[in-house]
């Protein structure tokens, strides 16, 4: 006869919350968005989606990379992000880490071709300010690997495998399996040497995966690669999985912007939507400013009752498609730092910390 012990796993859970401790990987308060989706779980899919340039890439970043990281540091808790990225070169990653960090740290609003003066360049007073970012960066590599030569599904697949074949042992009927690890036959279960360490595996992102000679398209490079990373990576080694996958250009046609439809769907995923279904969580982020844009009149006046004439470019809404186990189909505001990837909770219209704050966004460049 089996024996789950699942109760006495719920009482540990619950001991653990009371004393603090926190089993899983755990976004900083982001307003009303942290309370809806609290953060990340082990042996779940949890899809980024947006149209292009609505800041998937920076809102993935901050939550898994600069609040992760910071997280495990705190709370000296091991946790390690597997990032393959696909759009950004070694390079752009680790000159975007330092942007983020460098508002944090000085109150910096540098970009990366800030740092490669293109168009404009640095205040070299700030010079001494930017090594001690870097000198943060460079305490933060230890927590992520970072790939950007990988753009096929099986390519994926291989990085992660070979990534846990490092960390752990793969099993085959209770016996140790050596040598190349397949994708599905040739290993049936997975014991990590630290039990406790948190990886998030994070595709940046899938509309730039390459069709291998077996795969008819992109459409079909899009599922193999969600399916491998659902029904290997998260169900058989636990690991959180982060793909980011873009919106189809419907959503900011025309009559989208007329009727003020911005909001990212589950059916808008763009080239293959019917992964959406393989995805337990699917968030969207926006730009309402771009209903604005486009050669159309500038109907969207407020949105979530702030003046976009005020927030222009800054605002954002973040908007929870599904939740396997919370809320959905719900949407906040939240300002974005653009050039540093700095996102803030905006206080309640009306306060005087409204006020404030939207004085101090005018000093964004």
């Amino acid at each position: 006869m089996i024996q789950l012990n699942l109760t006495e796993k719920i009482q540990k859970n619950h001991e653990d919350f009371i004393a603090g401790k926190i089993n899983y990987l755990p976004f900083e308060s982001l307003g009303k968005f942290t309370e809806w989706f609290p953060g990340l779980m082990r042996e779940e899919l949890t899809c980024f989606t947006g149209t292009p340039a609505s800041s998937k890439t920076s809102l993935v970043k901050k939550l898994v990379i600069h609040d992760g990281i910071k997280w495990a540091v705190q709370n000296n808790r091991n946790v390690h992000i597997l990032y393959i990225g696909m759009e950004e070169s070694r390079s752009q990653f680790l000159y975007s880490l330092m942007s983020y960090q460098g508002f944090i740290m000085h109150g910096l609003q540098y970009n990366i071709k800030d740092f490669l003066g293109i168009g404009r360049t640095i205040d070299i007073n700030d010079i001494k300010k930017i090594k001690e970012v870097e000198d943060r960066v460079e305490k933060m590599l230890p927590f992520i690997t970072y790939y950007d030569n990988v753009f096929n599904s099986y390519g994926i697949w291989k990085t992660v495998r070979e990534f846990a074949a490092k960390r752990g042992t793969f099993y085959f009927h209770n016996v140790p399996v050596s040598g190349q690890v397949g994708a599905d036959n040739s290993w049936d279960s997975y014991t990590p040497d630290d039990p406790d360490e948190f990886v998030v595996i994070v595709i940046d992102h899938l509309l730039l995966l390459s069709p291998q000679k077996d795969e008819k398209d992109q459409s079909e490079a899009i599922w193999n690669t969600v399916e491998y990373l659902r029904r290997f990576a998260a169900n058989k080694l636990k690991y959180a999985i982060v793909p980011i996958q873009h919106q189809n250009a419907d959503s900011e046609n025309q009559e989208s912007r007329k009727d003020q439809t911005i909001l990212p769907t589950e059916n808008g995923l763009a080239r293959n939507k019917e992964v959406g279904r393989s995805y337990l969580n699917l968030i969207g982020i926006a730009n309402p400013n771009k209903a604005n844009q486009g050669g159309v009149r500038p109907i969207i006046g407020t949105w979530g009752g702030h003046d976009l004439n005020r927030f222009g470019n800054y605002l954002r809404t973040i908007n929870i498609i599904k939740s396997r186990f919370g809320d959905s189909s719900v949407h906040d505001s939240i300002f974005f730092g653009g050039r540093t990837g700095w996102f803030e909770t905006i206080p309640p219209v009306g306060t005087p910390e409204y006020a404030k704050f939207v004085e101090q966004i005018k000093t964004f460049k």
